[in-house]
């Protein structure tokens, strides 16, 4: 199966990157695994996952791929919890980070990544470490790359982050993809436009 984690995190990536042409071939990909060597009661939810790679197949926006990816890494976690399975780890021990104006940006993937970790994992301590660092105040400071329209896109995206830690456990992941789509739409429009979020 992780494979299958492999593939749908590099469908998150090209999501977050604005990249729907990618994100509709990881949807591809993504159904076409098969992991005939699993138990039989593992093979409904690895159908489960399948549909949910088709809706990024075959999503005809960014918005869409984004809930699709959200669709996935929630029917990936449902399943590693009723089996006991997938990624485990103990984030405990992972000193916090200090982020400078300059690296804004890196700390939005940081803490997405630490999100999807958590979502996959069912381990709501890295879910909350993402959640709490990307609800952290949005950038103050203006800069001559960045459009007009920047500073509310990232004030949306930090609003949803507040959600998910204001949420209970069990519906946070529900808002991971609204904020995939926030990130991927844009960067889309950034690139678009050929400015720059630094």
């Amino acid at each position: 199966m992780s494979k299958h984690i492999s593939v749908s995190s590099e469908a998150r990536s090209a999501v977050i990157a604005g990249n729907l042409e990618q994100a509709n071939a990881k949807g591809v990909e993504l159904r076409k695994l098969t992991a005939d060597e699993l138990p039989e009661e593992w093979r409904q939810r690895l159908a489960d996952l399948q549909l949910a790679a088709r809706s990024l197949e075959g999503a005809p926006n960014i918005r869409m791929a984004a809930d699709a990816v959200g669709e996935i890494g929630q029917t990936c976690a449902s399943c590693h919890r009723a089996m006991n399975g997938g990624p485990k780890f103990d984030g405990s021990d992972i000193p916090s980070q200090t982020w400078s104006e300059k690296s804004h940006m890196p700390r939005h993937k940081w803490a997405s990544e630490w999100m999807w970790l958590g979502m996959l994992a069912n381990n709501d301590e890295a879910f909350l470490r993402g959640a709490k660092s990307l609800a952290d105040d949005p950038l103050k400071y203006s800069s001559p790359t960045r459009p007009e329209w920047f500073a509310e896109a990232e004030a949306e995206v930090h609003r949803i982050a507040k959600e998910m830690v204001a949420s209970e456990a069990a519906s946070r992941h529900e808002l991971y993809g609204p904020l995939l789509a926030q990130c991927g739409t844009c960067h889309l429009r950034l690139e678009t436009e050929g400015a720059t979020p630094r």
